[in-house]
């Protein structure tokens, strides 16, 4: 599995000792949480880092473009060795395992970055607000159908990064 435990609690992003790139899909009910023609004038990210390998690691947020489902899995221990996938479970080639395969393997996205933010070792870090983050939550406020959500994505190109 290459995204994160449906039933987790834990994210990986980058590539792992074993040469295995990880990602992650988030998603908020933007829709649920604000009123409908409320003006977002704020967005940030925040998560914590709990396992890191290296300094200076980037994780960077896209904007998803194809909705996904979260399965039930969850990895044993520290979930990094991933599970065998179960239905409705999100892999790098399905956003809804085994039924829906994304239109690119590791999550069809929009290429325009979101934002990025260096990452070394554990802790408190956050994507701060920017133009993209609040355009990207007004649109999934103003049309919830468009909220896809975000794929964390780290340095893959550098086993070990994750």
């Amino acid at each position: 599995m290459l995204f994160r435990s449906g039933a987790g609690q834990f994210l990986f992003a980058g590539k792992n000792s074993s040469g295995n790139r990880r990602r992650s899909a988030l998603k908020f009910d933007v829709a649920a949480t604000l009123p409908q023609g409320a003006q977002v004038l704020n967005a940030s990210l925040q998560l914590t880092a709990a396992n890191t390998q290296g300094t200076n690691n980037p994780a960077t947020l896209y904007p998803l473009t194809e909705d996904w489902s979260e399965g039930g899995t969850d990895a044993p221990a520290a979930e990094g060795a991933g599970a065998a996938s179960s239905p409705g479970d999100t892999t790098w080639t399905y956003r809804s395992f085994n039924t829906s395969p994304w239109t690119n393997a590791g999550g069809t996205y929009n290429a325009t970055i979101a934002d990025t933010i260096s990452i070394s070792g554990g802790g408190v870090y956050t994507w701060p607000s920017s133009t993209t983050l609040v355009s990207t939550v007004q649109a999934w406020l103003d049309t919830p159908a468009s909220n896809a959500g975000w794929l964390l994505v780290g340095d893959e190109s550098t086993p070990g990064a994750t």
